[in-house]
């Protein structure tokens, strides 16, 4: 399983609690932008797919 996976399968789609609310809210906060800009490449070739999100783990590296 990759990590979009564990993102999609912890993720509620309409969270009515607000326990489901801060899961929510923490998922994203720790592994939201990889399945954000996974998303966004998922259209392109693989290996620009994978030259993209390298950029982004670099950029992400530099600017926490």
């Amino acid at each position: 399983m990759a990590m979009v996976d564990f993102y999609r399968l912890g993720t509620i789609e309409n969270p009515e609690f607000i326990i489901d609310k801060i899961i929510n809210f923490f998922m994203k906060l720790f592994l939201g932008s990889g399945f954000f800009f996974s998303s966004k490449f998922s259209s392109h070739k693989w290996i620009l797919r994978k030259l993209y999100m390298f950029i982004v783990l670099i950029l992400q590296g530099f600017f926490p």
